[in-house]
């Protein structure tokens, strides 16, 4: 992954903090988002035409790497952690189970903030990591981190997506420049 890649999908996560529609169900532009969204709408500032949910990114998309690996290699990678409920996953498009069902997903800024669109307090908002944890670790959720793989996402552009939120287009924003 070339770091303008990299960089194009923080900046696109991170230009959708304080959106004015907050978390937005099924979303993914800069007036709002759910947290699958907020990871596709980086993918696709990256160049990649990718939209599906926070369990077909981390079954499909998403390798799982340490904590300790993600911070080493940060500037090489897209990185997302992912909270998952204790129910079995349902099989994703390629026939694979999971283990888990992902129920949220938010994507690194840096090795030690993530993006989060945050469905109780309506709002997207840079959190910090450890806080967050904490937060989750109280209903008792599993935490991974990934990394988007490389190939996945060029393999699967403009196939995973059952369709980009029809306000990119109507608002005509060029990300070229992000």
């Amino acid at each position: 992954m070339n770091n303008e890649s990299i960089r194009k999908f923080r900046r696109g996560c991170a230009m959708l903090i304080g959106a004015p529609n907050g978390y937005d169900w099924g979303k993914e532009n800069v007036n709002g988002a759910d947290c699958s969204g907020l990871v596709c709408h980086g993918l696709f500032c990256a160049g990649f035409d990718i939209r599906i949910t926070a369990d077909e990114i981390y079954n499909i998309l998403g390798a799982h790497v340490s904590y300790k690996d993600m911070i080493l290699n940060f500037d090489e990678g897209m990185y997302a952690i992912v909270i998952s409920s204790t129910e079995p996953s349902n099989p994703d498009i390629t026939g694979s189970y999971g283990g888990r069902r992902v129920i949220h997903i938010s994507p690194f800024i840096t090795p030690y903030i993530v993006i989060d669109a945050d469905s109780e307090l309506d709002r997207i908002l840079p959190v910090i990591l450890y806080d967050w944890k904490d937060y989750y670790k109280s209903w008792r959720r599993r935490f991974q981190i990934i990394k988007l793989d490389t190939l996945a996402l060029h393999e699967y552009s403009g196939i995973l997506s059952y369709g980009l939120d029809h306000e990119l287009k109507l608002r005509g924003l060029d990300y070229a420049d992000i």
